[in-house]
């Protein structure tokens, strides 16, 4: 197992940093880059982490309108982000029911799912996670919430791309 000074770097490394947000330690960062190895040695050396974490003051919940202002204007969020995030904010207003249905806490298929998306897509998922939990959501569900949000979405975009085979062949 990793000591806490290997921990320490190897999370730096990876840019994921140890936090605290409303007394609730997390790992900010692209989660999906963390292995059994490193998990292992969060759980060991918590205490060592919260000693060290960034302290974040939650805030409170805003409406998206006021969330993306707020985040531009603090200069968190480039334009290009915002419009993404906007477009999937959209996705997710216009799919609501059918997003409602399809949210599950089964870590495994959703690590598994993750697996086989791009980098960009998990690049995706990852920045509107951290957007969630910034906005005060627990972590899992921000992760769950933004991975099913997003499956939707790609689901729909290969869809209308999918390859279509020729008449006749």
């Amino acid at each position: 197992m990793l000591t806490a000074d290997h921990l320490v770097q190897r999370l730096e490394e990876l840019h994921l940093k140890p936090t605290l947000k409303g007394g609730v330690f997390s790992i900010r960062g692209q989660r999906s880059l963390i292995t059994p190895d490193i998990a292992e040695a969060i759980k060991a050396h918590k205490a060592i982490l919260i000693e060290i974490a960034d302290v974040i003051e939650p805030e409170p919940a805003k409406a998206s309108s006021a969330w993306t202002a707020n985040s531009l204007a603090s200069g968190k969020i480039s334009e290009n982000d915002l419009k993404i995030g906007t477009e999937i904010i959209d996705a997710i207003k216009a799919k609501e029911a059918a997003f409602a249905k399809s949210i599950a806490p089964a870590k495994p298929s959703l690590d598994a799912e993750l697996a086989s998306w791009s980098i960009n897509e998990r690049e995706a998922w990852g920045r509107l996670s951290n957007a969630l939990e910034d906005l005060g959501m627990p972590l899992h569900e921000s992760e769950n919430l933004a991975f099913h949000s997003l499956k939707i979405i790609f689901d729909d975009i290969r869809s209308k791309f999918k390859k279509k085979e020729p008449v006749g062949a």
